[in-house]
């Protein structure tokens, strides 16, 4: 299991990396850190970007969570990279591009993952 926990980890560096990038923090009190306690997060459309982000911030607190919710974590990554892909890359069997390539190997990954929780 030690195997697979460190694939997800390294898996969830890509979307963590990917909606960093367009996070809007302009008016952001908290620079991108979600703070469970402020009302202006919890009605903040990024919410959900902001929270991973900073719950895949750094691989050594990765490390420390459980096996579900690191599994949890890379279904919303891959749900994450899927939405965000573009039309003509609905045909994944024929694209090779990085966010293909990554959805192909964090599905694979995630369904080991669900097999040995089961």
């Amino acid at each position: 299991m030690d195997k697979i926990k460190q694939q997800i980890i390294e898996l969830l560096e890509f979307p963590a990396f990917k909606m960093q990038g367009q996070l809007q923090l302009d008016d952001c009190p908290h620079s991108g850190f979600y703070n469970a306690n402020d009302e202006q997060c919890a009605d903040c459309f990024q919410g959900v970007e902001c929270l991973f982000v900073g719950n895949t911030e750094s691989i050594s607190s990765c490390q420390k969570k459980a096996f579900d919710r690191l599994i949890s974590q890379l279904k919303i990554g891959i749900d994450y990279i899927d939405v965000n892909l573009q039309p003509n890359h609905r045909s994944r069997r024929r694209c090779y591009c990085e966010n293909c390539s990554w959805l192909e190997r964090a599905n694979a990954t995630l369904i080991t993952a669900e097999k040995l929780v089961k």
